[in-house]
């Protein structure tokens, strides 16, 4: 029988060399926030939040508050949303949001209490218009890609999802805005 001595020696050599044998990591040497995160902080804060729905019977308005913060060094922004009544439920919604260095674009995955599965979105930033467009990556279950624009500014933004086919204001199937709290 193995005693507690050889179990862990057969691990540990079973392991192979371990980064602490290797090249070290330090504070210098992890991804920092860039340029590209400047628009994230624009985001940091708490929100009051309207969502609107145009394209259900009766206009539907439901408001609620958001809260959103930097981690991970600053590059990514978690984004927690919570409505207490959203078609009777209370509704809650988590995000992370960064910025992808290989494929130059913004990331963003979220889930809420609505859906079983998660929603993944690609993103470019436009400063002239000061709009994050964002794709939907989807599988064909879904439907067809849909573009949600941020127009941000330091106290307000905005929140569109449209049909592939629109970005007409008109044509929104809904609209969230976003208020600073504080």
């Amino acid at each position: 029988m193995f005693s507690r001595t050889w179990v862990l020696i057969l691990i540990i050599a079973a392991a192979g060399p371990t980064a602490s044998q290797g090249k070290k990591e330090t504070p210098s040497t992890r991804p920092k926030a860039g340029p590209e995160h400047e628009v994230l902080k624009e985001l940091v804060g708490t929100w009051f939040v309207t969502w609107k729905m145009p394209m259900l019977p009766g206009d539907l308005e439901y408001s609620g508050t958001q809260e959103n913060e930097l981690d991970v060094n600053g590059r990514w922004l978690i984004e927690k949303c919570e409505l207490p009544d959203l078609t009777g439920q209370p509704y809650s919604m988590r995000a992370i949001t960064g910025y992808d260095p290989d494929s130059k674009k913004y990331v963003t995955t979220s889930v809420d209490s609505l859906r079983p599965g998660a929603d993944a979105y690609e993103g470019e930033w436009n400063k002239g218009e000061k709009t994050l467009t964002w794709h939907e990556r989807t599988d064909s279950k879904k439907g067809g890609e849909t573009k949600v624009l941020h127009i941000i500014d330091k106290k307000n933004y905005t929140v569109m999802i449209f049909p592939t086919s629109s970005t007409r204001d008109q044509d929104a199937t809904f609209r969230i805005e976003y208020k600073r709290k504080k």
